[in-house]
C-alpha cells in the first residue's frame, strides 16, 4: 500500500501545479496534471508493492487512482484523505474499493477456454448472496451485454459460413441469455462480501439510465468472457459447425 507519506507529497504537488489540469474533483476544482500524479504514484507503488502475488501493473493501479476514483471526491475529501491522515479509510470504503478494483481488473488478462463445458472455480459466491449478485445482473443489464455480444459473434460467423439472414435469426433464437449458467454470474462475484455487493447495488442504483449506460465499471470482465465462450460454443453447435 501507498504510505501516507507518499500522497502527502503527491498532493502537495498538486497544489504547485495548476496548468495541466488533468485531474478535475467532483467539485470541479483542479488537482493538477495526471503526469505528476502518475510520475509520483508509479515511483512509490513499486516501491511497497508486493513483489509476487498481483495480477496487476503498478500503471493500472495509478491509473485507476487518477481517472476513476479521484474524480469522485470533493477536493476537501482528498485533502480529508491524503493530508489529514485518513487513507485508510478511504481504501476500505466499499464502493471507493468497487471502483478501484473493478477498473483494474478491466487490465488484467484471462485465459479465455474454447468451448465448453466450462469449467467452474470452485470459489464461488455464499449461497446468502446469490440474490443480490441476480439484482446486480438486473440492474446492470447484462443481457444487454450478452445481446450485443451474441450479435457481434453472430455477425462474425455469417460472414466465414455465408450464412443466409433466416438461418442467422435461427440461431439468435436458439442462444438466450436465460440459458446462460447463473453460477458463472456467482464465480464472477466470489471475492465480493454481502456488504461489497450491497455498496454496488446502491452505487449503480443511484445513477440515472443515461449515467449507468455511459459507466464503464459496471460488467465484471471475466463475466463478459464467459459470454464470449458460451455464446461461441452454442452457435457452433447450433449452426453445424462441429465436425
Amino acid at each position: 500500500m501507498i504510505s501516507l507519506k507518499t500522497f502527502i507529497v503527491i498532493l502537495a504537488m498538486y497544489c504547485f501545479n495548476t496548468v495541466a489540469q488533468d485531474i478535475i474533483t467532483s467539485d470541479g476544482q483542479s488537482m493538477g496534471p495526471k503526469s505528476i500524479f502518475m510520475e509520483v504514484c508509479m515511483t512509490n507503488m513499486s516501491e511497497n508493492r508486493p513483489k509476487v502475488g498481483a495480477p496487476y501493473s503498478v500503471y493500472d493501479f495509478c491509473n485507476c487512482m487518477a481517472d476513476e476514483l479521484l474524480p469522485t471526491f470533493t477536493k476537501a475529501q482528498i485533502h480529508y484523505y491524503f493530508a489529514q491522515g485518513h487513507m485508510d479509510e478511504m481504501l476500505t470504503d466499499s464502493v471507493s474499493n468497487y471502483i478501484i478494483v473493478n477498473c483494474v481488473v478491466k487490465n488484467i488478462s484471462f485465459d479465455t477456454i474454447a468451448s465448453p463445458p466450462l469449467v467452474i472455480e470452485e470459489a464461488m459466491t455464499l449461497k446468502e448472496n446469490e440474490p443480490l449478485v441476480d439484482s446486480i445482473v438486473v440492474i446492470c443489464d447484462y443481457e444487454a451485454a450478452f445481446n450485443t455480444i451474441r450479435k457481434q459473434r453472430l455477425m462474425y460467423f455469417a460472414s466465414q459460413n455465408d450464412w443466409s439472414d433466416k438461418k442467422i435469426k435461427e440461431i439468435e433464437s436458439k442462444v438466450n441469455f436465460l440459458d446462460f449458467d447463473q453460477r458463472r454470474y456467482y464465480g464472477g462475484y466470489s471475492l465480493y462480501s454481502k456488504n461489497d455487493l450491497l455498496a454496488i447495488i446502491e452505487y449503480f442504483g443511484s445513477m440515472s439510465q443515461e449515467e449507468l449506460q455511459q459507466s464503464e465499471i459496471r460488467y465484471e470482465k471475466i463475466i463478459l468472457t464467459n459470454f464470449e465462450e458460451e455464446i461461441n460454443y452454442s452457435i457452433k453447435k447450433v449452426g453445424g459447425l462441429f465436425q
